[in-house]
């Protein structure tokens, strides 16, 4: 915070050695280090409460993107849930054409078969 260095400390200590006299000194000294002591206690406490709030900030803002994340996942998820019950319906549904198309499919043949037969059975006669 403050560049203070040794010189600056020894002549401070000077300039209050001849203000305040030798007697006095040690409980100056004292005093100054308590109120240094609660001061720094101070700025602590503040640091440590400006840490919480900005970290109660990130924790909302998380919560936030969470929140947001769920709705995402859930507007991909419904849809593609319905897309696969209609897929999965129409294949069902394709299977079961599938088959009636094979069926018909084997109807039509035999019919052709029978008519085919029918027409050589009864087939031209031969008149004299």
């Amino acid at each position: 915070m403050f560049d203070i260095g040794f010189w600056e400390l020894a002549l401070i200590g000077v300039v209050a050695l001849v203000v305040v006299g030798p007697e006095r000194l040690p409980a100056l000294a004292r005093t100054a280090g308590l109120w240094i002591g609660k001061a720094r206690s101070m700025v602590a406490d503040v640091k440590q409460d400006i840490q919480r709030e900005i970290d109660r900030q990130d924790l909302d803002e998380v919560a936030d993107l969470g929140k947001q994340v769920n709705q995402i996942r859930d507007e991909i998820v419904t849809p593609t849930k319905d897309l696969a019950e209609t897929l999965n319906a129409d294949t069902l549904a394709g299977d079961s054409v599938a088959e009636s198309i094979a069926k018909a499919d084997g109807v039509i043949s035999d019919s052709k078969k029978n008519v085919e037969q029918g027409s050589k059975d009864s087939g031209p006669t031969e008149s004299s």
